[in-house]
Parts: structure tokens; sequence; C-alpha cells
């Protein structure tokens, strides 16, 4: 269960780690350009610059449905690309969850089988 120590402490590691020259991990809020209001997050974890890849995760509360997140992992997968210099930016999705399978689809991702797959 997060607490204000825990969730400072993760913010406090989000912003150290993300202000290295060759982060390990970067956060950023997700707005809603109608109003500004913060709707979520997303970002990159596990970022491997060596091998040029790195895991992608967002979190969006109520204004789902309204492409906001797909909009959000087309830029975050841009600048994943073009400033990170990565080349391949993965993520996982629950098979229930269509809404999202279908919005990562919109944003450019293709399903892969992986590791227990129709199990």
């Amino acid at each position: 269960m997060a607490t204000p120590e825990t969730e400072a402490s993760w913010v406090e590691e989000a912003m150290r780690d993300g202000a290295q020259r060759r982060p390990a991990s970067v956060h950023f809020t997700v707005y809603d350009v109608a109003d500004l209001a913060p709707v979520g997050s997303c970002g990159l974890f596990e970022i491997d610059h060596l091998m040029g890849r790195a895991r992608l995760g967002i979190l969006l509360g109520e204004r789902r449905g309204q492409g906001l997140g797909t909009d959000a992992v087309r830029l975050l997968i841009r600048w994943a690309f073009a400033d990170l210099g990565l080349h391949n930016v993965m993520l996982e999705a629950m098979a229930w969850n269509e809404s999202a399978v279908r919005a990562y689809e919109r944003a450019g991702f293709a399903r892969s089988a992986g590791v227990g797959a129709g199990r």
C-alpha cells in the first residue's frame, strides 16, 4: 500500500534516475490539452542503452477512452527513438483489457505471443 513516505521516495528516485545523461527510467505527466488537467502518467523503465530497448508503462485515470493514452504513447515512443536512440520499446497488457490493447495498436504496437501465451 502506498503511503506519503513511499510516494515521496518514489518521486525522489524517479527524479534522480531521469536526471542522468543516460537515464535508467523516465516519467512524464499526461495532460489533457483541452483543459490542461493532469490525467495520468507514462514513462519508460528498464532502459537499456547498450541494447537500445526499454519497457513502457502508462496509467490514466477517469479520462480513459478519449485518445489521450494513445497520443501520450505515440509521443513517448517517438521521443524514445529520436532522443534516446532506442530501437525497441516493449509493453505488456492483460488480454482482458481490450481497450488498452486497441490503444497500443493505434499507437503502433503489434501483438506478440509471449511466454505462457494461451494459458
